[in-house]
């Protein structure tokens, strides 16, 4: 890359014989006044909010990989969107798995930081984790958002903490352009040399960080500057990191940017909601141990059902016993603004009994003043019945769960009794057990019902034999094999002033396989996402110290729910 080899020419002569290039040496007021200027418009970022779209080829020798992708961030100050999408990947050797995740599944990313939760979608394997757990995961955003910036105001380049170095400037030419030598020198022995556009306000034009305690550097070269907003942007930035500033061998690792569009409009809030893909399995994660799955449908507000489950889970002390009738009727009777508490509803639930039957709970409705009916009816038909929730037995699994609508040949439900609230059932499931054409359930209003497609009423002597939680026929397994445990793996430390960390920091999700248990019943799994993890660096904020540079990446694995 000829570019590179001009950059190792410049970082050589640039921090070897930067007073060259030396006109006039700014006094020390003069310095200080520079310095006020720089830091007197905090920059996090290079916008303050709006969008940038752009190109990002990258490069990294412990991977051994180049990628080539698409970016574009939305951002309003606090909140953002950032998608990120894989052109192209070249790899130089064979690297373990582990240290490339999963590419394939990686390739189409998005990450949408609302003010409350972090929502990290890939929609290559159409999964996602949307958490409140900021701490071990946070929703950290970099990119074209931030590449190469420097933080004026910020952390280390605070005006507090830059005035307290050695400073020198000097007036110098650059290209033939007016420009400002700027050399800041920390205690720990980091330098940084730059090169500012007097034109352009001060923009940094380069700007190479080294160390006195060993060769490494990083370079940094700003070009194609655009005003927006009142702001110097560059359209093209360039990023490589050394163990050897003399040796154009011992690269490290690159980033090249190339700045699309830039659109400073604050972005609407509608731009940090997720816009998730039908059948998407979303895993909503409430600190460190709390998981909850919901296949996503337009049609069903999953958000809505998590609050749900968390603050029924929050108020369960564990004194009312619960199963899947009473956690379905519970859902059903709140909609219909029905106050109803565990106290009440643990009378369903006997012990000393292979489970509740359909008959205890149209009983329980009736005595709590609603209307039901217990019928048998065409699957088909309940798509047509919107004014009411039906409470759906599945015989396969002796389990009920509430209807929501049927799309595609699938029947979309709601089961609050586990920790898989809503997902589709295959229409011929129906089929092949021949109940799709006399579905038992049960209907609930707190008006007078009038059902107008065809039914079949059930007797009480055929209710009472129609149980829920009491297991299945159909094996006997439970999902306690315990794959993995939740677990933090944090970024591995180097001697390196200026490379401080290394290797990917790693969450890693409680995993469980299905596993032989005679008083289990029927076992489900399928492809879960095992581990996020991102890419180790320097703080950009705070050279020397250690930060996530890049975005999380999902890793697979096969696991029950």
């Amino acid at each position: 890359m000829n570019s590179r080899i001009i950059a190792m020419l410049f970082i050589w002569v640039f921090v070897m014989s930067s007073s060259l290039f030396a006109d006039r040496t700014l006094s020390r007021s003069e310095t200080v006044q520079l310095i006020s200027h720089l830091t007197s418009t905090l920059r996090w970022a290079w916008i303050p909010q709006g969008t940038i779209e752009a190109t990002h080829e990258s490069f990294n020798m412990a991977e051994k990989r180049t990628i080539k992708s698409t970016e574009s961030i939305k951002y309003d100050g606090n909140k953002f969107n950032w998608e990120v999408d894989v052109v192209s990947e070249a790899v130089d050797g064979q690297p373990n798995s582990l240290a490339r995740p999963d590419s394939y599944l990686n390739e189409r990313n998005v990450y949408v930081w609302d003010g409350q939760r972090y929502n990290m979608y890939f929609k290559q394997s159409k999964s996602a984790i949307s958490t409140d757990n900021i701490t071990d995961t946070p929703p950290t955003v970099t990119g074209c958002l931030t590449a190469g910036i420097v933080p004026w105001g910020y952390g280390f380049y605070a005006y507090e903490k830059l005035i307290d170095n050695e400073i020198d400037a000097a007036e110098i030419e650059n290209n033939g352009q007016p420009a400002i030598r700027l050399t800041i020198k920390n205690s720990t022995g980091i330098k940084l040399s730059m090169i500012l556009d007097k034109a352009k306000d001060y923009a940094v034009v380069q700007n190479v960080i080294s160390s006195s305690a060993n060769k490494s550097c990083i370079s940094q070269e700003y070009s194609n500057y655009v005003l927006k907003g009142g702001r110097w942007i560059p359209a093209t930035i360039l990023i490589e990191r050394y163990a050897d500033c003399q040796n154009s061998g011992q690269l490290i690792s690159y980033d090249y940017w190339v700045f699309d569009s830039i659109n400073i409009e604050k972005p609407r809030d509608a731009a940090f909601v997720v816009s998730y893909e039908q059948d998407t399995l979303i895993e909503y994660r409430s600190g460190s141990d709390i998981s909850l799955l919901c296949q996503y449908s337009p049609m069903i507000n999953a958000q809505e059902l998590v609050e749900k489950k968390l603050a029924a889970m929050s108020k369960s002390d564990g004194r009312y016993n619960k199963n899947c009738a009473t956690s379905a009727l519970k859902y059903v009777m709140e909609s219909l603004e029905v106050n109803i508490t565990d106290n009440n509803l643990a009378v369903l639930v006997d012990t000393s009994k292979a489970g509740t039957s359909l008959l205890d709970m149209q009983v329980f409705v009736r005595e709590m003043g609603l209307q039901s009916l217990a019928a048998r009816i065409n699957v088909r038909a309940l798509n047509k019945l919107t004014n009411y929730k039906p409470i759906v037995y599945l015989p396969w699994e002796k389990h009920y769960v509430v209807f929501s609508h049927i799309e595609n040949d699938n029947v979309w439900v709601i089961d609050m009794a586990g920790n898989r609230l809503c997902y589709d059932i295959p229409l011929e499931k129906f089929v092949s057990a021949g109940i799709d054409t006399n579905t038992v359930v049960l209907f609930v209003s707190d008006k007078s019902m009038s059902i107008q497609e065809n039914y079949t009423d059930i007797s009480d002597n055929d209710l009472v034999e129609i149980v829920g939680a009491s297991g299945t026929d159909f094996g006997k397994y439970s999902c306690t094999e315990v794959l993995q445990v939740y677990d933090v793996e944090f970024c591995q430390e180097t001697p390196s002033p200026l490379i401080p960390c290394i290797g990917r920091y790693t969450v890693w999700y409680g995993r469980n396989g299905c596993k032989e248990d005679v008083n289990g019943g029927e076992c489900t799994g399928t492809g879960l996402i095992g581990s996020l993890s991102a890419l180790c660096g320097e703080d950009p904020y705070y050279p020397g110290n250690c930060a996530l540079i890049t975005e999380w990446r999902q890793h697979k694995i096969r696991a029950c729910w």
